[in-house]
């Protein structure tokens, strides 16, 4: 079977007059495929015929072309400079009855011409006549000036005429303040790109004048590159006419500069509306995994001590969409006192890796947790924080020995001696059985020696930078500034300063003791299984020792306001034994308490 070709329409875009012989008739038409796309820059055959008085009357002349498209899928030919004419093109008497002109195309460039389209012959013909009769006289030409003249001056905002001015045969169309026989290009505004998206944008143009020739084909064309022209495949149809029209642009890169023309096709060619342009965002971003087991953390975190510059967590992903994330601050649940913090970016298209940044102190030891979401997709990321070491500085050259000692009544489990003495007490004045004196949250740094130096220079972190004895003369009369109370609290306490496995006592386990006593005094408290003696303490205004062999006050973890409780021991006076709340720049006894 004969495989036709279907043109959608086919324009008679104009016909002008070539006034010296050879007379001729301009002829151009758009080609379109069945499916209604534009043949563009193609090589096509059409057969062309003179039809006279009736559209379906045989023809009187036929002559055949080849000839090519252009980009906007026009064809240019002359009627009348054809190869093979049926007859003699200036023969023809045009003044005689109606003319028709009937178009056959191959726009396989064969000899099969499929598509047909017939248009009736007006004023031009007629020219052709007056020009063969040469009835065109010096003053119908004057006159035909003189209207033009008048019609130029009319209106200079628009295109075409201010009122339709025919002439004998001639049509008049005023293009840019100036008077010519042909149609003008339209008139076409290109509109800002709104609603845009990283794959999409809307645009559109407003035809404001047809030129004085119908519009044929109207619509947008955009590229990455300026002045963008049709044909491209990045371009629209958006029907015919004159008036306002929105377009679509869809298909887009992220991140890309676009540019933008409005255009419109009448019978004269193609005009563009002023070029816009505008920039696609990159997109939100998406994950398909977020993989916070698969972490690779950097750097250690130690309870009581700030974050380290540098402490990170490298978090991996899969499945990025090369989108753009914001800032992250997540803060830690179960230790708290740490943030897991993320600087917006963008994501890699796959795979890739996140950086958190670790800040802040932990408050004590144990699993910090960070929950983290981005690109919708949510881990929980865990970092271990450290109990901070023991100091190995030991005032008498040997670190305390280890023996346990139980209470029967309370069946508590204490260490026999108190932290850094060389042995369990012989007396309650015993001197080798005194140890060291600590300030209430401190770890064993030096300070604790009874001869340590002293500073006036109190510490912002919970470890200080050296092992002086704090002195702090001023309320709060605490050795840090601000106050931290969660020092000491448990085997795992910032600060503890007791052998692993041991800490300091409560305020609670310290009363129990004292009421298992015979009696709550110095005797008393030498003669209990703990046998705790009376070593005196060191004054926080000046670091002095006061008080040796005659009193004994031991630190529990316990916090009052901005004190800490003890239990104080005044010797061999029933009825002194008893808690009682100290500053905590005090250096006072330690003695641990098994967990």
């Amino acid at each position: 079977m004969k495989k036709l070709f279907c043109l959608l329409f086919v324009s008679m875009l104009g016909v002008h007059l070539f006034a010296q012989a050879p007379q001729r008739l301009s002829y151009q038409a758009i080609i379109r495929n069945a499916s209604n796309v534009l043949v563009t820059n193609a090589p096509i055959k059409m057969r062309l015929s003179i039809l006279k008085d009736s559209i379906n009357a045989s023809p009187i002349y036929t002559e055949l072309h080849s000839t090519t498209t252009n980009a906007s899928g026009v064809a240019f030919v002359q009627v009348g400079g054809g190869t093979s004419p049926s007859s003699s093109f200036s023969a023809i008497n045009w003044g005689q009855g109606a003319y028709f002109l009937r178009s056959e195309t191959d726009p396989a460039n064969g000899i099969n011409y499929s598509i047909v389209g017939t248009t009736q012959l007006l004023s031009v013909p007629y020219a052709l006549f007056s020009n063969r009769t040469a009835r065109a006289d010096s003053a119908a030409r004057a006159t035909i000036a003189d209207s033009a003249r008048k019609a130029g001056s009319a209106t200079t905002a628009d295109n075409g005429l201010p009122t339709s001015t025919i002439h004998g045969a001639l049509q008049l169309y005023r293009c840019n303040g100036k008077i010519q026989y042909t149609p003008c290009l339209p008139l076409i505004t290109t509109n800002a790109a709104s609603s845009i998206a990283s794959t999409s944008a809307t645009s559109g143009g407003n035809i404001t004048n047809d030129g004085g020739s119908p519009v044929t084909s109207r619509g947008i064309v955009w590229d990455t590159i300026a002045n963008p022209s049709i044909p491209l495949a990045t371009m629209t149809f958006n029907g015919t006419g004159t008036g306002s029209f929105t377009s679509n642009l869809t298909n887009l890169i992220p991140n890309k500069t676009y540019y933008v023309r409005a255009y419109a096709t009448n019978g004269a060619g193609t005009t563009y509306g002023t070029q816009v342009s505008f920039q696609t965002p990159l997109p939100n971003a998406s994950l398909t995994t977020l993989n916070c087991a698969g972490a690779t953390n950097n750097g250690t975190l130690t309870a009581g001590v700030p974050a380290a510059s540098g402490i990170t967590s490298i978090v991996p992903y899969t499945g990025g969409n090369g989108g753009i994330y914001t800032s992250l601050v997540a803060a830690s649940t179960n230790v708290t006192g740490l943030a897991a913090n993320l600087t917006a970016g963008t994501l890699a298209n796959g795979a890739g890796s996140l950086t958190f940044t670790i800040t802040g102190t932990p408050a004590t030891s144990g699993t910090a947790n960070f929950t983290l979401t981005v690109g919708g997709q949510t881990c929980i990321l865990a970092r271990t924080v450290v109990s901070p070491p023991l100091s190995n500085v030991n005032c008498n050259g040997i670190n305390t020995a280890i023996v346990d000692v139980t209470n029967p009544t309370t069946g508590r489990v204490w260490m026999d001696r108190n932290l850094g003495a060389g042995r369990a007490a012989f007396a309650s004045a015993d001197t080798g059985a005194y140890g060291d004196l600590y300030q209430w949250g401190r770890r064993a740094d030096g300070h604790q020696c009874r001869n340590s130096i002293t500073t006036l220079t109190l510490s912002s972190t919970d470890q200080p930078s050296n092992g002086n004895f704090i002195l702090a003369p001023s309320t709060p009369n605490d050795w840090r500034s601000p106050q931290n109370s969660s020092l000491w609290q448990g085997v795992s306490g910032i600060n503890n300063p007791c052998p692993q496995g041991y800490r300091i006592p409560t305020e609670q386990e310290l009363n129990a003791e004292v009421a298992s006593w015979n009696s709550s005094s110095a005797a008393g408290a030498f003669s209990s299984p703990l046998k705790l003696p009376t070593g005196g303490d060191r004054d926080w205004t000046n670091g002095g020792l006061a008080n040796v062999g005659v009193v004994g006050n031991y630190w529990s973890s316990t916090v009052n306001t901005t004190f800490a409780r003890y239990l104080l021991i005044r010797s061999n006076t029933t009825g002194n034994a008893f808690m009682s709340s100290g500053v905590r720049a005090s250096g006072y006894s330690v003695r641990c308490i098994k967990n």
